[in-house]
C-alpha cells in the first residue's frame, strides 16, 4: 500500500513539483521506502529512494535521473562499467601471475 506524500519537514515533496508538476513523493507502507513517481510517464515509478530519510539527497538524485539527462547517465555508467571490467580483468591477471610464481 502505497500513500501520497504531500508535506514532509523539508519540503522535499514541494522541491520535487518545482523540477516538474507531474513529479509525485510516494511512501510504500509495505517495504518503507519513499519512491519518486512521474505521472505522465507510464508506469510511474521513476526510482525507490535510496535513503532512509527524506533530504536534499532526493532532490539532487530526482534532478540528475530527469529524462533529458539520461544520455548522459547512461555514458557515466557505461563509462564506470568499463572501469570495472577492466580493473577485474587486472586482478585476475595479478592473480595467475602470483599462481604462477608459486609453482
Amino acid at each position: 500500500m502505497k500513500r501520497a506524500v504531500t508535506c514532509d519537514l523539508f519540503d522535499i515533496s514541494w522541491a520535487l513539483k518545482q523540477i516538474d508538476s507531474d513529479y509525485a513523493l510516494m511512501f510504500d507502507q509495505v517495504t518503507k521506502k519513499y519512491e519518486v513517481h512521474n505521472k505522465r510517464q507510464k508506469p510511474t515509478l521513476c526510482f525507490v529512494v535510496p535513503y532512509d530519510e527524506l533530504d536534499w539527497r532526493t532532490v539532487l538524485l530526482t534532478r540528475q535521473t530527469q529524462v533529458q539527462n539520461a544520455e548522459r547517465l547512461f555514458r557515466e555508467m557505461e563509462r564506470h562499467n568499463q572501469e570495472l571490467e577492466k580493473e577485474a580483468q587486472l586482478k585476475a591477471i595479478s592473480k595467475a601471475h602470483r599462481l604462477l610464481e608459486e609453482v
